[in-house]
C-alpha cells in the first residue's frame, strides 16, 4: 500500500475481527510515516465539527455520540469501533465524514439520479456510472428470492434501489478522495471504513471514484477463517 493514496476496507459492520484488521492497518500505515486520514460510512459529509473536535481531543466519548448523532447516523454499536477512534484521536488523525445525507440517498431510490439538486451533485463525481451489467448483478445477489422485503419488488422499485445503491458508492468514492490535499501530498492516504457491498470486486465505492481521480485507489476486505 506504499503508494495508495485511497484505500477501501470492507467490513462486516457487526463483525469485531473485521474493525481488528481496519485498526491494525491504520496502525501500521501510521507507524510507516503515513498521513492517515480516516474516512467513514457511518456520517454524512455535513458531519464535520464534532469529528474534527473528537481529533483534536476536545471531547470526551459520550460528547461525541451526542454531537455528533452517532445512533442517529448509524444503527451499529459504538463499541465495535471505538478502539479506531481513540487511535485516531491519540494521534490527531483526521476523521471525516463521507457518506451522502439519508434525505439524498431517499430522494433518489424515489425519483432516480436526475432528481439531485446541484449543491448535492457537487458532492459527487462528475459521472455517475449505472451501466456496469456486473454491478447490478452482485447488487442484485445480495437479496435472496425469499426476501419478503425485496423480492416483490417492481422493476422501478428495483431501479430505484439500485440507483441508491450507486449514489452511495459515489458519493463515498468522491468525498473519500476529496479529503485529500491540494496540491497533492504523497505521504497522506485516506482509509475508508466502508461495508463490503460497496467494495466487492472493486465495483462500488473504487468504480465510481476512478475515473476522475489521479493517483491508486485499493480494496481490501478481511476474510473470516474458522478453525475446524
Amino acid at each position: 500500500l506504499g503508494d495508495v493514496r485511497v484505500l477501501f476496507i470492507g467490513e462486516e459492520h457487526t463483525n469485531g475481527e473485521f474493525h481488528r484488521v481496519q485498526l491494525r492497518v491504520i496502525e501500521a500505515l501510521h507507524a510507516a510515516g503515513r498521513k492517515v486520514i480516516v474516512g467513514l460510512e457511518m456520517f454524512p459529509w455535513t458531519t464535520t465539527t464534532p469529528l474534527e473536535r473528537w481529533s483534536r481531543g476536545e471531547l470526551t466519548e459520550q460528547q461525541l455520540l451526542d454531537e455528533a448523532g452517532w445512533y442517529e447516523s448509524w444503527s451499529h454499536h459504538w463499541g465495535g469501533y471505538r478502539e479506531i477512534f481513540v487511535f485516531a484521536r491519540d494521534n490527531r488523525l483526521r476523521m471525516v465524514g463521507v457518506n451522502a445525507p439519508r434525505d439524498v440517498v431517499r430522494n433518489v431510490r424515489a425519483k432516480g439520479l436526475e432528481s439531485l439538486d446541484a449543491e448535492t451533485r457537487r458532492r459527487m463525481p462528475p459521472a455517475i456510472d449505472i451501466t456496469s451489467a456486473d454491478h447490478r448483478a452482485l447488487v442484485t445477489s445480495y437479496f435472496s428470492a425469499d426476501d419478503p422485503l425485496h423480492s416483490n419488488m417492481s422493476p422501478e422499485q428495483a431501479e430505484g434501489l439500485y440507483q441508491a445503491q450507486v449514489t452511495w458508492d459515489a458519493a463515498m468514492g468522491w468525498n473519500a478522495g476529496k479529503a485529500l490535499a491540494t496540491p497533492a501530498d504523497p505521504k497522506e492516504i485516506v482509509v475508508v471504513l466502508i461495508g463490503s457491498g460497496h467494495v466487492a470486486y472493486g465495483l462500488g465505492a473504487e468504480r465510481q471514484l476512478a475515473p476522475s481521480f489521479r493517483g491508486r485507489i485499493a480494496s481490501l476486505i478481511p476474510v473470516t477463517v474458522r478453525d475446524v
